[in-house]
């Protein structure tokens, strides 16, 4: 599983739990992944897969990198 830099993304994930009061559990839940792993994702000490980066901007509503945009089938 390729693993992507988006260098911005543990400030915006943890701008975006202050701005809507949810926390490190519940984010993660909502997920599918460890809260470890978000902290983790928060303190850029770790890159989320593109499948988990995908579903944080989902989420979150920002924009998703066009590189880890699904593909549409042909």
């Amino acid at each position: 599983m390729r693993k992507i830099l988006y260098p911005q993304l543990k400030f915006q994930i943890a701008e975006y739990r202050e701005r809507t009061g949810i926390s490190q559990e519940d984010m993660a839940k909502k997920l599918g992944i460890l809260r470890r792993f978000l902290s983790q994702y928060e303190k850029g000490f770790k890159t989320p897969t593109s499948e988990e980066l995908v579903k944080i901007c989902e989420l979150m509503e920002i924009p998703i990198p066009e590189e880890n945009k699904p593909k549409e089938p042909l």
